[in-house]
């Protein structure tokens, strides 16, 4: 998972657009990182790509989009590396948090709390 928070973080961090969001071409040009079917990730993943829905053909090393597997590890993020989501505390120019981020805040975690709304601050991830 470390790999992942890693590329997720690479993707947000070193976009082209920064904060704005991320280009396809940057995405495209990412490779994804070795998945191992030892790990529990690797296994999800692996489920994910044979339920039919998000099914790739064997030959495909990368068995998932990066689009889908950085969305895959926002919705894990929060769970198991929370710090990889503090780039989404960045404040707009009302010294506030961007709204357009979505996101919760809960009362026990002091941590960013991504929602479906935070995917779609990149529409190029779709």
């Amino acid at each position: 998972m470390g790999k992942r928070t890693a590329q997720f973080r690479q993707a947000l961090e070193q976009s082209p657009r920064g904060a704005q969001g991320v280009s396809r071409a940057f995405l495209e040009n990412m490779p994804p990182p070795q998945l191992s079917p030892q790990t529990p990730y690797g296994r999800l993943v692996q489920a994910l790509v044979q339920d039919g829905k998000h099914y790739h053909p064997p030959e495909n090393q990368a068995l998932m989009h990066l689009a889908e597997r950085l969305i895959l590890v926002l919705t894990l993020a929060p769970h198991v590396r929370p710090e990889a989501l503090d780039v989404f505390f960045y404040p707009n120019a009302q010294n506030r948090d961007f709204t357009e981020f979505g996101g919760v805040k809960a009362k026990t975690h002091t941590g960013f709390l991504p929602t479906g709304e935070t995917a779609f601050v990149y529409p190029e991830w779709r």
